[in-house]
């Protein structure tokens, strides 16, 4: 990859990358500052929704490193395709206890209720960061209420916090939840602001992207983080072996058509 062909000190557009100065947008701003304030008021849960690629994972990397800051014993677990056992094994891994691959559930819950005790009695708090409930199975949200009265009766601090696309997968611990934060896409602007800061961030001196580039990135990708990520990391690609110095609008509907071909007449629509 040819850094220098634009100027580059790093490349700008990385799904997992975050970058000092590049403005996030607001709903992710607003949905920070609200999972932070569930954890420093030890609050019982949290639920954070938002379509793929609305960058729940990123913001749950944040609010891990946030609840270590402050002092609180830390979990955190991709529940993907996962079952209660399981979760509860990881669970107890996390916490450092004394599990290894024959560890069965009830041994697994005896270890993580032992920590719990440890954990009052240090007066330890702790934060448990479950993500993508919406895939796993369903008795995982039957041990989620588990842990937390399993916590209620050590008299330990637990606050969970939970992801999911919507609100539906948690029903049925619904009546747990104090606080659901939903994370939106960007707006057309802070699409714009995102594209322009990053490459700036990244030793871009002069504009790269024509406005109606930028206003075309918006309308292919409604504005979910994700996909302006990839849309941009392509076209400059494509830019590049082109031979072109600036994007148009028309090598970003191409752009679109390539990542989503079952979709061309739509792209073709908003081609200027």
């Amino acid at each position: 990859m040819d850094l220098g062909y634009w100027g580059f000190s790093r490349w700008p557009f990385q799904r997992h990358q975050g970058q000092t100065g590049v403005d996030v947008g607001a709903s992710y701003h607003e949905a920070q500052a609200r999972l932070m304030f569930l954890i420093d008021d030890h609050r019982r849960c949290g639920l954070l929704t938002g379509e793929p690629g609305t960058g729940k994972s990123r913001l749950f990397r944040q609010i891990a490193r946030y609840a270590q800051r402050q002092g609180n014993v830390c979990v955190q677990i991709d529940m993907t395709g996962i079952t209660a056992d399981e979760l509860v094994w990881r669970i107890a891994d996390q916490l450092l206890t004394d599990c290894n691959d024959q560890t069965n559930a009830p041994q697994s819950w005896s270890l993580v209720q032992r920590s719990l005790a440890s954990l009052a009695i240090t007066k330890r708090a702790i934060v448990v960061l479950l993500e993508h409930v919406d895939s796993g199975n369903k008795d995982c949200l039957v041990a989620i209420r588990r842990l937390m009265n399993l916590a209620d009766s050590q008299r330990v601090q637990l606050t969970v916090l939970l992801t999911s696309r919507s609100t539906n997968s948690a029903s049925e611990i619904w009546d747990e939840i104090d606080l659901q934060v939903e994370l939106e896409a960007w707006t057309s602007v802070e699409t714009s602001k995102f594209v322009e800061q990053s490459l700036i961030a990244s030793g871009a001196t002069t504009q790269i992207f024509t406005d109606e580039a930028l206003a075309t990135i918006y309308e292919v990708t409604q504005g979910i983080p994700g996909e302006v990520i990839r849309i941009c990391d392509l076209v400059l690609l494509a830019a590049m072996g082109d031979n072109r110095q600036q994007i148009d609008c028309a090598m970003v509907t191409d752009a679109a058509i390539e990542l989503v071909p079952s979709r061309p007449l739509e792209f073709q629509s908003v081609r200027r």
